[in-house]
């Protein structure tokens, strides 16, 4: 294997000015350089890269951590990201933790060794005091999920706003028995949204509890299952005419279940998601469900971590961007 001191034999320089050359150093003459290049290309020397990045403290790499790659939400969000870093001349390393705090602690000793020079967070199972000290020593940023008051930059949407507006929605279709699916406590993006449809409900005078708050996870699984422990627990007695998911995912496997049994989806039963995924379009029938500008969310993480890397400043923004309710076949007005 070709080391570096052949490639110093051959330019007939010092070890140390094959290293300046590799690390682009300015003070080297361009006629060595040129020498040295030479040596490199007719030698076929593949530089130390892993020695390199650790010797000048940069890998061009950004942690990116996610809970899932089941659910469909992130992949978009992903795309974007990998685009925007490699506008910045990075690539990202995606870690999948499965709300591990374990897991997540084992990968970010790659920020702490210096194998990787920042981080994105999609979602942390951390202790917010844990996560902000973290943010002391490291380039960080939020995305989607996110510790309110942590230092750091956060890009995201108004998960209780968009709650609100997907009640507001729901209610203006008539219906005033409207169960809600997902009160997870281990994401925050559920708890805000429950917070706006609970806000709705009293702004109409209709009972948050009258139907039901029921907890589910992020799966098609969950929301068959959740909506069979709904009929169970209501034992007879009338069902929700709607139901809001924090999820497609939840959305969807009630959908299958309430088909399932007869029930017409979008009117007898509307259901309503959140997120806006791929699959969204194509179930039947096509869901009705709150967007978000998973693109952009993606792109602007990274431009906000751009400039604690390359700029070395950044304020600890929060960034909401815009979402929207996208009308399909799986909602319609309550039948009298």
């Amino acid at each position: 294997m070709v080391t570096i001191k052949d490639v110093a034999k051959e330019a007939g320089v010092s070890v140390a000015t094959v290293s300046r050359v590799i690390n682009n150093d300015t003070k080297v003459a361009d006629a060595t350089r040129t020498r040295v290049n030479e040596a490199i290309k007719q030698l076929n020397y593949q530089p130390n890269l892993v020695g390199r990045n650790l010797r000048t403290a940069c890998t061009n790499k950004i942690l990116v951590l996610l809970p899932s790659i089941s659910n469909q939400f992130y992949s978009r969000i992903i795309v974007s990201m990998e685009s925007a870093a490699e506008e910045i001349g990075y690539e990202l390393l995606l870690c999948v933790t499965s709300n591990n705090p374990m897991k997540e602690r084992k990968y970010l000793e790659m920020l702490h060794s210096q194998l990787v020079d920042a981080a994105v967070f999609l979602s942390s199972s951390l202790a917010p005091n844990e996560f902000n000290q973290l943010t002391n020593g490291y380039p960080v940023v939020q995305c989607c999920e996110f510790f309110d008051g942590a230092k750091t930059p956060i890009v995201s949407i108004d998960n209780e706003q968009a709650g609100f507006d997907a009640a507001e929605f729901l209610i203006s279709l008539g219906h005033k028995r409207i169960a809600f699916f997902g009160n997870n406590d281990r994401y925050m993006s559920a708890l805000l949204r429950l917070n706006g449809f609970r806000k709705s409900l009293a702004r109409h005078g209709i009972p948050d509890d009258c139907f039901g708050v029921y907890s589910a996870d992020y799966s098609f699984k969950s929301g068959r299952e959740t909506f069979l422990h709904m009929q169970h627990t209501l034992n007879g007695s009338l069902l929700p005419t709607a139901i809001f998911c924090v999820s497609d995912s939840i959305a969807i496997g009630v959908m299958n279940e309430a088909a399932s049994q007869g029930i017409k989806i979008g009117t007898e039963l509307s259901v309503m998601g959140f997120d806006n995924t791929a699959v969204s379009e194509v179930c039947t029938p096509p869901l009705t469900t709150v967007s978000q500008p998973r693109a952009d969310i993606g792109h602007t993480a990274i431009q906000l971590l751009s400039k604690k890397l390359i700029e070395k400043r950044g304020k600890n923004t929060k960034v909401f961007l815009p979402h929207e309710i996208v009308i399909r076949d799986s909602t319609g007005p309550v039948l009298l």
